[in-house]
């Protein structure tokens, strides 16, 4: 009846889409998979989110024996719905399948991290960032840049792609390009697929961060997993910062407890308005009390892939709405009643990252421009040995490099070497250029911060 149905019947109207899914289903209990797959396909094509054609699909993928489809079409369901029995049991399966291949032997392994770092029409600064990711130790970096370029920056994030320094030990990079509505999808799909891979923890980035001291990942991942009250670690705080420029706040640190397990993990609890219920809208929770930063959380990947799920259906077509909406969600979560954000925070004793205002490189073409000029600098003695690299020809390396010039100045020795900001007094995150006198605090002194703050903000003072 279906098929005499979909005869009759417009191939992309509603009415076939049902069709097609609805005998899908029949052939399911008759236990032809190749037919599941083939109608289920057709729905999908049409409908990317229909729920029932992806666990009709996998179902049958896993029963034809194709395991990799069948996880990808579990990563799709478990972004839709991330406590699905059915997907989840597809992912157990292939655990265990790996957990028998391992040798017992052998070393346990470094946790694996996943990051997610977003850049647009800026590869200088995601250039910086990526080679600054060697100073985060004891993980596997699984990074994927989500990268989207106007037509002046396309071949500099194509040549990234494939220079051969941003290859790290220990550190797998992906890439993909976002075009103008594809992030939300992009980013969704991306984060179903961790929990096919079991990874449990998400380093959020952004291309201005530019890590300057090592950081201990293993640590940060503990803290999660140990204390489930910890909803983030905030890799971009520390004692010392009391000015939050993007929000115009001056704020000294609360009241920071150790980490018991490891002292330089520093815990505390976020300040917000308890008195507002869930669905009242409030400010912004900002400072020291911002729930989720986009300049470098590590946060768990069940809770943004819980997220994504809510988010379903919407229209988020930039980075920026995404953020304005993950900060709306969570803050409402968090002042329920049963709430299902945790209130308290992590971070490191120690200053680990800066991050500098795009504005100093110049315009778009002009922070280009001092990529290329860096880059021929370290390869204008090999450009044959580039070429090769990158599987470009030598035409086309020379044309990328068609006409550069000079073109190192004190922000680009800033960003490429953040380690100058290292031992200096800063109590904030985004700085200028790095200072050249001897007037900041060294760090090996304990800050005034906590009382400082306070004080000089008293009329009298």
């Amino acid at each position: 009846h279906y098929t005499a149905a979909l005869e009759c019947c417009p191939s992309d109207s509603e009415l076939a889409v049902t069709c097609l899914n609805n005998r899908a289903a029949c052939f399911a209990q008759l236990k032809q998979h190749e037919l599941v797959v083939r109608d289920t396909s057709e729905v999908l094509k049409q409908q990317p989110a229909n729920i029932k054609a992806l666990l009709r699909r996998m179902v049958a993928q896993d029963a034809a024996g194709r395991a990799s489809e069948a996880l990808q079409d579990a990563s799709d369901v478990l972004t839709l719905e991330p406590k699905n029995h059915h997907a989840l049991q597809v992912v157990a399966r292939k655990r265990q399948s790996l957990n028998k291949k391992v040798d017992l032997g052998a070393v346990a392994p470094e946790a694996s991290v996943a990051a997610f770092l977003f850049t647009e029409d800026r590869p200088l600064q995601c250039y910086a960032c990526l080679k600054s990711l060697k100073h985060l130790r004891n993980a596997r970096l699984n990074v994927t840049v989500f990268w989207a370029a106007e037509r002046s920056c396309i071949h500099s994030y194509q040549l990234l792609e494939a220079l051969p320094e941003l290859r790290l030990p220990n550190v797998e990079v992906a890439w993909q390009e976002v075009k103008k509505g594809q992030l939300f999808e992009k980013f969704s799909r991306s984060v179903g697929r961790l929990s096919v891979e079991g990874i449990r923890s998400l380093l959020i980035l952004s291309d201005t961060a530019v890590f300057h001291t090592d950081a201990d990942m293993s640590a940060a991942t503990a803290v999660l997993s140990d204390r489930n009250d910890t909803f983030a670690v905030r890799l971009d705080l520390n004692p010392r910062v009391e000015f939050f420029p993007k929000s115009q706040l001056c704020a000294s640190a609360p009241h920071l407890k150790p980490f018991a397990n490891d002292g330089r993990l520093l815990l505390w609890t976020r300040s917000f308005d308890a008195s507002k219920m869930a669905y009242e809208a409030v400010p912004r929770e900002s400072g020291w009390d911002e729930i989720l930063d986009w300049t470098a959380t590590l946060v768990r990947a069940a809770q943004i892939s819980h997220f994504f799920s809510a988010l379903q259906g919407q229209d988020v077509q930039s980075l920026q709405q995404m953020d304005d909406k993950a900060a709306d969600w969570l803050s409402r979560r968090q002042r329920m009643k049963r709430s299902e954000v945790s209130h308290r925070s992590a971070c490191f004793l120690e200053p680990l990252l800066v991050t500098l205002d795009p504005k100093v490189f110049g315009s778009t073409i002009e922070a280009d421009a001092l990529l290329r000029w860096t880059l021929y600098d370290s390869w204008k003695d090999r450009l044959p040995r580039l070429a090769e690299k990158l599987r470009w020809s030598e035409a086309e390396v020379m044309d990328y490099f068609k006409g550069v010039g000079e073109g190192s100045t004190e922000a680009l020795q800033c960003l490429l070497d953040p380690s100058r900001y290292k031992d200096y007094y800063l109590d904030t995150v985004q700085v200028g250029l790095a200072p050249t006198t001897g007037l900041p605090q060294q760090l090996r002194d304990a800050p005034l911060v906590s009382w400082l703050v306070p004080a000089r903000n008293c009329e009298f003072f």
